[in-house]
């Protein structure tokens, strides 16, 4: 007869490491948790620069825009929250930014596909110095119009996605898998504790 008998010190060691576990859970789905959103930040913004063609956000100017709600033992959750305003057009791929030409505008956005043409865009220099993208709106006059021509419209910027739209886009097209990754970040807190490294 043979017997299959696990030694009742192993037992006793392997119950002591299960109760240990137990007690550890709430801190380390925490930790899980809070990991797992590091890593999704990071994700999105590489994300979010391989698809739009921005000169004014590298992956990390981006990853600076997005903030982090930790998640705690008595609320196992995180927060990603994005911050910015539209940006200019000019901060994206311009094919001419110089003031006073008469060169047709070109841009894009993302970083796939050809240059657009702007057919009534133009690049002007304001009195700040701030150079930019821009078109007449018509039918809108200056405060100082002496007449009611093209020439006394407003100059509306062209403007591009924000940030979080940028972000948002990249979220809801699937490029990144946050859930995988939250499970990734799972099992291998789980294969530490039970290894006994943390």
């Amino acid at each position: 007869m043979i017997e299959v008998r696990i030694p009742e010190e192993k037992i006793n060691e392997i119950d002591k490491k299960l109760q240990e576990v137990q007690e550890k859970t709430p801190n380390e789905l925490k930790k899980v948790v809070n990991a797992s959103a590091k890593e999704a930040r990071k994700e999105l913004a590489k994300e979010v620069q391989k698809r739009y063609a921005s000169k004014k956000y590298n992956a990390k100017g981006i990853r600076e825009q997005i903030s982090i709600e930790n998640a705690t033992v008595g609320k196992v959750e995180a927060t990603l929250k994005a911050k910015g305003e539209a940006t200019e057009l000019g901060d994206f791929k311009v094919s001419n930014m110089t003031p006073g030409t008469r060169k047709m505008v070109r841009a894009k956005v993302l970083r796939s596909g050809g240059m657009e043409r702007l057919y009534d865009a133009f690049v002007v220099r304001f009195k700040s110095g701030h150079v930019a993208v821009v078109e007449r709106a018509h039918g809108k006059y200056m405060r100082a119009a002496k007449k009611k021509n093209k020439h006394w419209e407003k100059l509306e910027k062209k403007l591009s996605p924000s940030v979080p739209q940028m972000i948002g886009q990249a979220y809801d097209k699937g490029d990144v898998d946050l859930q995988q990754t939250l499970y990734k970040k799972l099992e291998e807190h789980i294969g530490a504790v039970l290894g006994g490294t943390k």
